[in-house]
């Protein structure tokens, strides 16, 4: 498989879940009693910044006639601002459960994001390579727990 058949199925997935996802958030917004409590809305967020990522890190991977210093730096700078909204987020609940789904694993994959567009603008490394691959599938497994979380935990079908 070619990266770039790779990205456009998980653009396309990403933006069909992302979909799904504001419309499942949207229809139970003012539903009371979720196995999250408060902070289903930290979850949400959370799993839009994802998504977010998901969208515009394979869109600009497949922007035709880019030069790889400019692609390089529009993600380096989408790396960044995920992170600090990641941060911003987490930071306005602290909740410790949530430190590693919420806040360090998503963090920790930007940073990689963010290390892979350095090492293009800088040393000019190819962007494209297994490592960004596996990144973006552990930010999609990510994203997916917690649209579960935030859906099926919500509506009391997990069997929980």
């Amino acid at each position: 498989m070619s990266f770039n058949t790779f990205y456009t199925v998980v653009l396309s997935a990403s933006a069909t879940l992302m979909g799904l996802l504001f419309f499942a958030v949207l229809f139970n917004a003012d539903r009371k009693g979720h196995k999250l409590g408060n902070r289903w809305l930290y979850v949400a967020r959370s799993t839009l910044n994802i998504y977010v990522v998901l969208l515009f890190l394979p869109l600009v991977l497949l922007f035709p006639d880019f030069d790889d210093r400019l692609r390089a730096g529009i993600i380096l700078a989408l790396a960044v601002f995920s992170m600090v909204r990641q941060y911003g987020w987490w930071r306005s609940t602290l909740v410790l459960d949530s430190l590693l789904w919420l806040f360090l694993a998503p963090i920790g994959a930007f940073a990689l994001i963010a290390h892979s567009a350095v090492l293009s603008l800088v040393w000019r490394v190819p962007f494209h390579g297994p490592r960004l691959s596996i990144v973006i599938l552990a930010l999609f497994t990510m994203a997916l727990r917690n649209s579960w979380d935030l859906v099926f935990e919500h509506a009391g079908l997990s069997g929980q």
